[in-house]
């Protein structure tokens, strides 16, 4: 027994292939919009990490400007002002 094709078993074909197509450009599209993100928030994460480092170094030593600052104030002036957050 032979297959007949007909026209419109054809086009429905046709017509199949072509929202596979559609739906595979939308999935690929989608897909890079993820990886743009994901680029994003990996660039967002490196840079508060690096900023958290920074404060791991910066805070003793801003402590310890505090400090010294407070010992200044009490040796050579008499009269010392707070310095808010660290003296009061």
């Amino acid at each position: 027994m032979e297959e007949v094709l007909r026209i419109e078993d054809l086009a429905i074909s046709q017509n199949e292939d072509a929202e596979e197509a559609e739906r595979e450009e939308a999935l690929k599209k989608e897909l890079e919009g993820v990886r743009n993100l994901n680029n994003v928030m990996e660039g967002v994460i490196a840079a508060m990490s690096k900023a958290k480092e920074n404060m791991d170094v910066s805070y003793p030593l801003s402590t310890s400007g505090v400090v010294l600052m407070a010992l200044d104030c009490g040796i050579n002036s008499g009269e010392c002002r707070s310095i808010t957050g660290y003296m009061d």
